[in-house]
């Protein structure tokens, strides 16, 4: 299924990128992801995300709701199925306001051919996103714990747009979260491709097949620090291989 937000999420100029926008768009594409998966009988098939620029941060933005809704509202329904996420070229870091702001202009300018945005809104939107853009690798964390992890992949762009590195390769990314490649285009051409040969094509569907194929639950590595307390007698009943990576510590 393709979802295609409207335009507003773009338009800055006017402040029209608010957390209720976003919320919306985000909503909007559970309601017809869940119709769809309902009318064909595939409500419980594992759910894999492909996104592109601002288009990445709707997703985000799915995640972080679901995390917090009811178990049958369909932001949750979704989040429940999520399995893996694919950004290209969506903007995850901006160390302060300005550097959101530059970014978010970078976009406007790909997008929509106009140069009247104000830094005000500039600033106040980029506020916002970078409210969600740090909730967002909570809610993963929150997922790992669970052991319910999402496989992420951010692709970032390698050539310029109009003279402009619209999405940075610094920004594109969280640290410490999932794969990372390059594709070797234009911000906006890096999600158009020629063929199947091409190679960004063939990454961006290698990385599809490989969240697809993932176990939920199932010999999942348990990453970030870790006490565990031995109390007692304690008998080792767990069978099968036992990934455990990261600091842990045994008391």
């Amino acid at each position: 299924m393709t979802f295609g937000y409207d335009a507003d999420v773009i338009k800055l100029g006017s402040g029209q990128v608010t957390n209720n926008a976003m919320e919306l768009h985000a909503a909007d594409l559970c309601e017809k992801l869940t119709q769809l998966r309902v009318s064909t009988n595939a409500a419980e098939r594992p759910i894999v995300l492909v996104a592109h620029s601002l288009g990445g941060l709707v997703c985000a933005e799915t995640l972080v709701v679901g995390d917090r809704t009811a178990p049958s509202d369909n932001t949750s329904l979704v989040a429940h199925y999520l399995q893996g996420m694919i950004f290209l070229g969506t903007p995850f870091r901006g160390s302060r306001p300005a550097k959101w702001a530059n970014i978010l202009q970078n976009i406007a300018h790909a997008f929509v051919e106009t140069n009247t945005k104000k830094t005000k809104d500039l600033l106040e939107t980029s506020d916002k996103l970078k409210t969600l853009a740090e909730a967002f690798p909570d809610v993963l964390r929150k997922r790992d714990l669970e052991r319910r992890s999402i496989g992420v992949a951010f692709f970032v762009e390698t050539l310029k747009y109009k003279g402009i590195l619209v999405v940075d390769e610094d920004s594109a990314w969280i640290p410490g979260r999932g794969d990372r490649a390059s594709i070797h285009a234009d911000h906006i051409d890096m999600c158009k491709f020629d063929h199947r040969e091409d190679e960004g094509y063939r990454s961006v569907a290698a990385a599809i097949k490989k969240f697809a194929g993932m176990k939920t639950g199932e010999n999942r590595p348990i990453s970030g620090g870790t006490t565990f307390h031995n109390y007692g007698d304690v008998k080792n009943q767990v069978g099968g291989d036992q990934h455990i990576a990261g600091n842990m510590v045994f008391q």
